[in-house]
């Protein structure tokens, strides 16, 4: 199964590691977690970042979906995201 809503991958994983009632949630960084503006860094979307904390909290994992590479990936990484989500919710 394959959703995508907001900006937010939603995928089963048949088998692996993963329980089979957990879903794996990939997150968009700009325009989902935060408002596009790149190569800026836009302002925080509390929508979602709240609703990938619930996520979270029950149990699903997540990782950060970006396009984003070299210097401007690590500074979406190492100092915007852990200020939205504690750096052990998201999987890069």
């Amino acid at each position: 199964m394959l959703l995508l809503k907001f900006g937010i991958i939603l995928e089963k994983k048949e088998g692996g590691k993963m329980n089979d009632d957990k879903l794996f949630f990939g997150i968009d960084f700009d325009g989902t977690l935060c408002e596009n503006d790149f190569p800026n860094i836009g302002e925080p979307n509390w929508v979602i970042i709240n609703y990938v904390k619930k996520l979270k909290e029950c149990g699903h994992y997540i990782g950060l979906w970006t396009c984003r590479e070299g210097k401007i990936l690590d500074e979406a990484v190492e100092k915007e995201t852990p200020r939205y989500l504690p750096r052990e919710t998201c999987a890069v």
